[in-house]
């Protein structure tokens, strides 16, 4: 839902119910701007009208103020739960966590299990400003985001494994995953240091390493995905695999033919992004090297990576095959082949020669 919906949803719920709509939308537009001290006045105001706190406080659970890891570092973020709790309203509420059962949470324990949450993220973080978190708060507070973001973990999940979109910093807390993207942001320092001391060789080598981390965590949200959904894949998901499943056969047959055009989350999700990588580099070298007069096709750096990539999609497909058919009943596929038809022609000829003129379809 784009940001402008969401606030005319929200003022249409407010109209219903006889509320102001002047207040209510400002507070909404500092909610959206992450406008820490505006939002902490404006409850601070409202403190001692429960309703409107308490609306305030919808608010804030709708739009998942307390989500990004990063905002746990402002103490301006601590001072809206700070001042939430000092109202009216939130007197009135319970806040702790330990021995809640699932389903008969309140709103206040809601907005507490994500400030938790995030907050014991910072654990072994000596320079962070969160509160020390309570050992059996932080275990109910994983367990009560799950449950009241069961449909949105789901998705988050999905497009992980499928396109490696990040899913947010509480899913990814929750599944343990914070670590490898933490990681990976380290390496891509690196990678950017090295880029910039011109050093190309080191860099390419670190942005393989990068590549080998994202597709771990990929294949890691395919299986806790899967796990979840109990095998009754959504007719997108199954699609996308059959698609997976396609390209992935035609390539175990006959390796790339360097032009044909394949997504690239499927290469980092099956660890072929680095071997594509050096046979796109092998063939832009072999183009220059022509237009200066040498024709050596690089027919055995080609050949060596074309072998690297029909066995990882061997691999791949094997084990994609086994979740998609379990009972074993899979549907047989044609042999799939290169394209050369967009290639410059005395590419096409060499490639020709190599892989007969066949044609992938993907």
């Amino acid at each position: 839902m784009k940001l402008s919906d969401w606030i005319w949803e929200k003022m249409e719920n407010l109209q219903d119910v006889g509320f102001q709509w002047k207040p209510t939308l400002k507070f909404c537009h500092q909610v959206l701007r992450l406008d820490y001290n505006a939002i902490a006045d404006s409850i601070v105001r409202n403190g001692h009208r429960p309703a409107i706190t308490e609306e305030q406080a919808k608010i804030l659970w709708d739009y998942r103020f307390f989500r990004n890891l990063d905002q746990t570092e402002r103490s301006g973020w601590h001072k809206v739960m700070e001042t939430l709790r000092q109202t009216d309203w939130g007197k009135q509420q319970v806040w702790p966590l330990s021995g809640l059962k699932m389903g008969n949470e309140t709103l206040s324990q809601k907005l507490n299990a994500m400030y938790t949450l995030l907050c014991s993220a910072h654990k072994d973080k000596s320079h962070a400003i969160c509160p020390r978190q309570n050992p059996e708060e932080v275990v109910t507070a994983h367990k009560l985001v799950g449950y009241c973001m069961k449909n949105e973990e789901l998705d988050h999940l999905k497009r992980l494994a499928l396109y490696g979109e990040y899913p947010g910093d509480l899913t990814a807390i929750r599944y343990g995953l914070m670590d490898t993207y933490q990681k990976i942001e380290d390496l891509e320092w690196e990678r950017a240091r090295e880029m910039r001391a011109d050093n190309h060789w080191a860099a390419d080598s670190i942005d393989a390493a990068i590549l080998k981390e994202k597709g771990h965590i990929m294949r890691s949200a395919s299986d806790l995905y899967e796990q979840k959904v109990q095998g009754k894949f959504p007719d997108d998901y199954r699609k996308a695999l059959h698609r997976e499943r396609m390209v992935l056969h035609g390539l175990s047959q006959k390796g790339w033919d360097g032009q044909t055009k394949i997504p690239k989350p499927l290469l980092v999700k099956y660890g072929l992004a680095e071997s594509f990588g050096k046979i796109s580099d092998a063939l832009m070298d072999y183009i220059i090297r022509c237009d200066m007069g040498d024709d050596t096709y690089p027919k055995h750096t080609i050949g060596h990576h074309n072998r690297i990539i029909k066995e990882q999609s061997r691999i791949g497909l094997e084990r994609l095959e086994h979740r998609l058919f379990p009972d074993k009943n899979k549907p047989k596929l044609h042999p799939a082949s290169l394209g050369t038809h967009k290639m410059p022609i005395r590419l096409q000829n060499q490639v020709s020669k190599e892989n007969k003129g066949i044609k992938i379809r993907l």
